[in-house]
Order: C-alpha cells, then sequence, then structure tokens
C-alpha cells in the first residue's frame, strides 16, 4: 500500500454542513426588510443585468430605460436571458434576485464535480479538490451574489473534462454546446474557449483533428459573428459599450500596468499555492497534454486580466471575477499536484525530507508575514482607507499569528517535520487536512473570515440601495429622473428612469475620457451631459469618486442639497 492511501475518511457531512452554512450567508446577504416584507438584492453590476432582464419580459426589448434607444450596458447576454426566466415565471420583484442567487447553487456543484473528475483521485486528490472548490469563497461570492461567474465556471470546467476522451464523437458535440453557450453568457469566453478547442484538437487521434478543429473553429466563428450581427443590428454597435468605457482612451502602459500590479498583488496575497502547484500536476501524469492545455488556460486568463487592467474590485480579498472562472480547473491542478509534491517527499531520503519540508515551511512563512507586514504598514500610514480594504485589524493578526508558528515550526526542525511526515504518509485524512490548509486558506481564508466578522463584501452597500430606492420611489413622480452611481439596485427597484452617471449604459460617457486614476469601468464622468443635457431631477451620487467636483459642479445651478450624495432640482416635484 502507498504511505499516501491509509487512513480514514474526512467528515464528509460535517464539512459539507459547514460549506452550506457559508453558501446560506452569502444568500442571505442582500437580504432587506421593508415594511415586514423582505426584499432581496444581488451585487449591484448583477442589478443592471436583471434591469435589462425585466425590460426585456415586460417587453420593452433588452434596453436600460423603456422607451429609449437601446444600449448595451451588460456584457453578459445568456445570464441575462436567464435573469428573465423569474420575471417571466411571475416571481415577485422582491425575490428575483433570491431566485437568481438560488440558481447559482448548482452550477457551484458542478464545479466541483468536474473539478473532481479533473484531479482524478490518485490518494484522495479528486476528494480534496471537490471539498475545496465547494468551499471557494471567491467563486461562491460572485456566483451566489448574482454575476455570471458560475455559469462560466461550470462550462469552462465541464468542457476540460473533455480532453481526456478526445476521441469520441459525442465529445465533440458536447464541447461545441458548451462553448456556443459560454460565449453566449459572456462573449471573452472566446478566448478559454480557443485554448480549449486548440487542446482538444491536440489530444485527439490523429486520424480525427482535422475534422476536429473544422468543428471546433468553424462553431466558435459562427457564434461570434452571429453574436456580433445581432449587436451590431440592435444596438448599432460593433462591441458593447462597456468596452469603450473601460478600454479606450487609456494608455496602453497605464492598463498593463496596473493589470500587472494587481496580478502580482493577488498572486502574492492569495494565488500563489495555485499557481505554484498547479505545474507540478505535471510531474509523472500519464497523459501530460490535457494537464498543458489546463495551464495554458490558467496562463490565458491571467494575461487576460493583465490586458483589461484588472478588475474595479480587486482591493477585495479575494480572486477577482477573471480568475475565479478558472479557479476550478486551478483548484484541480493545485490538489494534484500537492499530493505528487507529497508522493515525492516520501520517496526521498530522511535527512533530504527534512530540508525540504524546512524550506516549504519557511515559504509559506515568509508569505504570512509579508501580507501581515503590509497590512500593519497600511495601518499605520492610510488608517481610514486601510479600514475599507483591510477590514479589521483581527485579520492581520491571524496573518502575523500564522507567520509566527511557521517559523517556529521550521527553526525546531526534525520533531516537527517528522511528525508532519507521519502525518502525511499514515493517514489520508491529516493529509486532506494539510491540502486544506495549503490550498483553501491562502485563497479562500481571508475572505471567509472577513464575511464572518463584518459580513459580505459590498452587501451593505446593496442594502442601503434597496431602502434608497424605496424612498426614491414614494417621494418622487413616476415621470422623474434620477441620475445615479450605484446604477443597478437602485435603478431595479426605484421604477424610474434612470442616468448613469459612470457611463456603463451611456455611451455619450463611456467614451469620454478618464477624470480619475484609471479603474476600470469607474473612472470617468460628464456632469453637464448627464445632470442637464439628460436632465435629472434628483442626482444620487453615493461613493463618487470625486465628491469635491461634484460639490463645485453645483455651486451655481438650480440645485438644493437634500444630503451628503444627494442634490434635487429645484423646478422638480
Amino acid at each position: 500500500m502507498s504511505p499516501l492511501q491509509g487512513g480514514s475518511r474526512l467528515p464528509v457531512a460535517a464539512l459539507c454542513a459547514a460549506i452550506g452554512a457559508g453558501w446560506l450567508g452569502l444568500l442571505l446577504a442582500g437580504r432587506v426588510e421593508i415594511d415586514g416584507q423582505s426584499w432581496f438584492t444581488l451585487f449591484d453590476d448583477a442589478m443592471i443585468s436583471l434591469r435589462y432582464a425585466r425590460n426585456l419580459a415586460d417587453g420593452h426589448g433588452l434596453v436600460w430605460n423603456a422607451g429609449q434607444a437601446p444600449v448595451e450596458g451588460y456584457t453578459n447576454l445568456g445570464w441575462t436571458l436567464v435573469m428573465m426566466l423569474p420575471h417571466a415565471l411571475g416571481v415577485p420583484p422582491r425575490l428575483v434576485a433570491l431566485a437568481v442567487a438560488v440558481a447559482g447553487l448548482p452550477l457551484l456543484v458542478v464545479c466541483a464535480l468536474a473539478a473532481r473528475r479533473l484531479a482524478g483521485d490518485p490518494h484522495g486528490s479528486g476528494r480534496a479538490a471537490f471539498c475545496l472548490v465547494l468551499a471557494c469563497y471567491a467563486l461562491a461570492f460572485w456566483t451566489l451574489r448574482g454575476m455570471e461567474v458560475g455559469a462560466l465556471a461550470a462550462l469552462v470546467t465541464v468542457a476540460a473534462t473533455l480532453l481526456d476522451a478526445a476521441h469520441r464523437r459525442r465529445t465533440l458535440v458536447i464541447f461545441v454546446a458548451l462553448q456556443t453557450c459560454a460565449v453566449l453568457v459572456r462573449t471573452d469566453a472566446a478566448l478559454l474557449f480557443g485554448v480549449l478547442g486548440l487542446g482538444l484538437v491536440w489530444c485527439a487521434r490523429p486520424g480525427t483533428r482535422a475534422p476536429t478543429a473544422l468543428a471546433v473553429t468553424g462553431s466558435l466563428a459562427l457564434v461570434v459573428v452571429a453574436h456580433t450581427a445581432f449587436r451590431v443590428t440592435y444596438y448599432g454597435d460593433v462591441l458593447p459599450n462597456t468596452f469603450y468605457l473601460k478600454m479606450t482612451n487609456v494608455p496602453l502602459d497605464v492598463r498593463l500596468g496596473r493589470g500587472l500590479r494587481t496580478f502580482v498583488d493577488a498572486s502574492l496575497s492569495h494565488l500563489a499555492p495555485l499557481l505554484t502547484l498547479a505545474p507540478i500536476a505535471l510531474l509523472g501524469a500519464p497523459n501530460h497534454r490535457p494537464v498543458v492545455v489546463l495551464l495554458a488556460c490558467l496562463a490565458a486568463q491571467c494575461g487576460y486580466a493583465i490586458w483589461v487592467g484588472g478588475d474595479a474590485w480587486d482591493a477585495l480579498p479575494f480572486a477577482n471575477r477573471y480568475f475565479s472562472v478558472v479557479l476550478p480547473i486551478g483548484t484541480a491542478l493545485g490538489a494534484l499536484g500537492l499530493y505528487r509534491a507529497l508522493a515525492w517527499i516520501v520517496a526521498t531520503s530522511d535527512s533530504r525530507r527534512r530540508r525540504i519540508l524546512r524550506a516549504l515551511l519557511l515559504v509559506c512563512a515568509c508569505t504570512f508575514a509579508w501580507r501581515s507586514g503590509e497590512a500593519l504598514c497600511m495601518r499605520l500610514t492610510q488608517p481610514s482607507e486601510a479600514q475599507a480594504l483591510l477590514g479589521p485589524p483581527v485579520v492581520s493578526i491571524a496573518h502575523g499569528i500564522a507567520a509566527l508558528a511557521l517559523f517556529v515550526l521550521a527553526l525546531r526542525g526534525s520533531g516537527v517535520t517528522a511528525v508532519l511526515l507521519i502525518a502525511t504518509e499514515r493517514n489520508r485524512s491529516a493529509t486532506a487536512l494539510l491540502a486544506g490548509l495549503v490550498l483553501w486558506w491562502p485563497v479562500s481564508g481571508e475572505g471567509s473570515l472577513r464575511a464572518v466578522l463584518e459580513g459580505p463584501a459590498e452587501a451593505a452597500q446593496d442594502r442601503q440601495s434597496v431602502r434608497v430606492a424605496h424612498e426614491l420611489r414614494s417621494s418622487t413622480p413616476p415621470q422623474a429622473r434620477i441620475a445615479l452611481t450605484r446604477a443597478g439596485t437602485v435603478a431595479y427597484f426605484a421604477g424610474r428612469s434612470t442616468i448613469d452617471l459612470l457611463g456603463r449604459c451611456d455611451p455619450v460617457v463611456a467614451r469620454a475620457h478618464p477624470q480619475a486614476p484609471f479603474l476600470p469601468g469607474h473612472d470617468r464622468w460628464d456632469l453637464a451631459h448627464s445632470v442637464e443635457t439628460l436632465g435629472a431631477d434628483v442626482v444620487v451620487a453615493w461613493q463618487f469618486a470625486n465628491l469635491d467636483a461634484m460639490e463645485r459642479f453645483f455651486e451655481d445651478r438650480p440645485f438644493e442639497r437634500v444630503d451628503g450624495w444627494t442634490w434635487r432640482r429645484l423646478s422638480s416635484p
């Protein structure tokens, strides 16, 4: 028997119960009690798509404001069509967001099952990948808060499992179907499926590669052309409005510089274990081609995230929306790489084992120490910003304690390393626990801890947006026009014609020059156009990037300041 194959199983039921409790917390994160009724909301960007879906279900078309010229303010056509279903089925508006969030649960399970299949099950690596994906906070957050991330991750991960069966005709049919759905859900999924499609051709038998390549590339080109034709016909533009908002009028070096900085920071903060262990999955692989293709998917998505300048939410302590799509693949490769590394360590001599384990402990300790030191410096130099970005000090303290403990373990030497070796050699549960510590804590630990201590990210703001929407609905006439920064939730529940100050649903602002340091989708505005030309009656500039500029704009205009973030036109009813 292999030294890694013995031992008892993990208490799977208890683990699944803990994961389910975390999922329930995310599902209820957007719950607001108003007049004795529960209202639910999603992440604000998801609520923008939900407004488009509601207008479509109501017969107004895929538009931001009913009766106005269509503008493609979303980037997820397929997911927006899915969001239309609760409206079409008559689900009350206050519960639609909950229905969309619940629809993400099976997507998470599909991701976990597909990751288990990718990892196989040598020494329990498949089961570890399954549990790690289920407990992946970044993937659960973006999915259960209404974004299309879970749908894309499920489609990509299931498609990746087809690489081992590339010679079957049925595989090609399934792959083409998954590819079509993914590109319709989000156009830039064409990049990942382009890599997977080339990998499918590479993994196919020599006699079937030509027809496989023709089917894969032909279907991909067809769906991209069809979607583009729809976009040109319906919206009068080749690309979505958000492309111009995020990618134009920004120097290439500025965009790439920010993308590279955010990627390096994310790698050092929470992605390092996956990115380090994933290539080790190649060691001893009976068929290296699928593993190479999966590694190419990780590299392609990392490169794409850098190319677009990163995400607006990169400051959150977990993977952004781009990398979360490939987290199940990365987790499967990381789990497999960890188990293969452990098997290699076990097979070496005693003295070499101690040196290897001591080096690994020191590397982990330095990582935690760097994270804790960075947080401490930021709290001392920028206390207000640190509180917003880093959360409660207990998170930084936890990193510091972890670093100290790992340093002590590394310096203690042979006694501690011997205990670790006995655990990993003779007990599968201990080995799986080690996998959890190495892979889960850096990727999901800080995000999960902060969610427990202060609630999921942005949830408090989303709940407040629901209250603001109800106040606006009760205090403004139906014909009022409201200009917003956090446009999604307020626009959906207020039931008024709305103006997006940040330009996601406004082609004029989207093509304007940035007014602030580059931050994708949040760095440009045109107040004269949004407020005066479009005729805003109320301006709700909550969390506006430059409140001083907003105050100066209203100094000599016929507006009254209602509160710190809200202005009302004096001539408006």
